[in-house]
């Protein structure tokens, strides 16, 4: 059973993106906020917890970017879509985020998941940040320009550090 727990920690992140995107639906948009931070949780803890049962895998590294752009990706968008404004506008908008998270995990996976930092903001960050905006700032298009910009952040080329490799140094 230990050794499925970083799985279920996964799980628990995408069935919170899952709840997150009910709850935006229904008009919670808090609520909403609420699961992605749970998410945001889970997603920070199933990796250190497969390292640590040494269950570090491929298949985990698959199913968490599975998860992270259901939670990070399309749930922050669905609460975007929920706004007040120009319905062309804000579907671009959450369209080029979407777009872009879905090309930073992908991109991640494929070539730089071992490497010593990051490349472009993790969708995470940008899911979280998007969360902010939204709860803080009193223009939507303010908030659009806000969240277009951590797309076009998330496929960029600044390099932030990978604490995730700070940490498996240390043990």
């Amino acid at each position: 059973m230990m050794k499925q727990l970083p799985n279920l920690l996964t799980l628990s992140n995408l069935l919170c993106g899952v709840l997150a995107m009910n709850s935006s639906m229904h008009g919670y948009f808090d609520v909403a906020g609420v699961f992605i931070l749970l998410a945001a949780a889970f997603d920070a803890v199933d990796g250190r917890a497969a390292r640590r049962v040494g269950n570090a895998s491929e298949f985990g590294k698959e199913l968490d970017s599975l998860a992270d752009i259901v939670s990070f990706g399309a749930a922050p968008m669905i609460i975007l879509l929920g706004t007040a404004g120009n319905g062309y506008l804000k579907f671009f908008v959450a369209a080029v985020f979407l777009s872009c998270a879905a090309i930073r995990l992908a991109r991640f996976n494929s070539t730089q998941s071992n490497l010593k930092y990051f490349v472009g903001i993790p969708v995470p960050l940008a899911a979280l940040l998007s969360l902010l905006a939204r709860f803080t700032v009193n223009s939507n298009f303010v908030y659009y320009i806000i969240v277009l910009s951590l797309g076009i952040l998330m496929i960029s080329n600044v390099r932030l550090p990978n604490f995730k490799n700070l940490e498996s140094t240390e043990e």
